[in-house]
């Protein structure tokens, strides 16, 4: 199951670096004038091994540019062989995170009829790699495709008109209210029953079966219809008694003021 992340450098406050550096209050801070911080988000799978009923949980990390006690976030070695961050590294912001979507408008994207994710000149993407340094990989997901025409970064960073982030919750109190499959679903199935299907969200939602993302296409009463493997993962096997997790969706734009918006698109 792809878990989006994302990484970014920007320049931060004299009270932030104090904090960060952990210096006393009033200390000098010239030398930090132009200091730079490296900032991670990660989407983790939860802590609690073979408990499928808890979701993810969204962490964040901060650490000074040029640190030498700390490793880059942009280390090919930060996320290791577990795909988890280097210990001690990242701080937990939010549990019971289903799913966390940046997406990204570039010079060219169109955002009158909303957002829409694709290969064209005017729609979105759902990377970034501001330096094009061959980051993300393409070749692991389709969520890692960069926005269509960027251009090549030369002495700066190419940024994006515009970032979405969603983010989708489900508490623990809303786990008692989810749904299970009535029988097994094998990869293959696009109709399934659930035990109580007033339970579910609704037609166009996502729903998330262990590690598959499924989107609703219809509800009668117990019977189910749904496009498999959405969101970058693939159609799995999945026992009876499994749940359907669905959360509450929250969804914030961001314009980056650095970019001016001059072809009003």
């Amino acid at each position: 199951m792809p878990r989006p992340r994302v990484r970014l450098v920007r320049h931060m406050g004299a009270a932030a670096l104090q904090r960060l550096t952990k210096r006393e209050p009033g200390s000098d801070l010239e030398t930090f004038e132009r200091a730079r911080v490296e900032i991670v988000w990660a989407l983790l799978p939860s802590d609690a091994r073979g408990d499928e009923r808890v979701p993810g949980r969204l962490v964040r990390g901060e650490r000074l540019v040029g640190d030498a006690e700390t490793l880059s976030f942009f280390d090919k070695a930060f996320f290791g062989a577990s795909s988890k961050p280097a210990p001690g590294s990242t701080a937990e912001v939010a549990s019971g995170v289903l799913w966390f979507e940046p997406w990204f408008a570039s010079q060219t994207s169109v955002l009158h009829d909303g957002w829409s994710l694709g290969d064209d000149l005017d729609d979105c993407s759902a990377s970034w790699d501001a330096w094009t340094r061959a980051r993300p990989d393409a070749d692991r997901s389709a969520l890692n495709l960069p926005a269509s025409g960027m251009p090549v970064a030369k002495d700066v960073p190419l940024l994006p008109r515009r970032v979405r982030l969603a983010l989708e919750l489900e508490r623990p109190r809303d786990l008692r209210l989810r749904t299970p499959l009535v029988a097994e679903l094998g990869p293959e199935g696009t109709s399934f029953n659930v035990r109580d299907g007033r339970k579910l969200p609704e037609k166009g939602r996502f729903v998330l079966i262990g590690d598959e993302w499924m989107e609703l296409l219809a509800v009668d009463g117990e019977r189910v219809s749904v496009a498999r493997g959405q969101r970058g993962t693939r159609a799995l096997l999945h026992p009876a008694g499994a749940l359907l997790h669905h959360g509450h969706r929250t969804v914030r734009e961001i314009p980056v003021d650095l970019v001016r918006e001059d072809w009003d698109l």
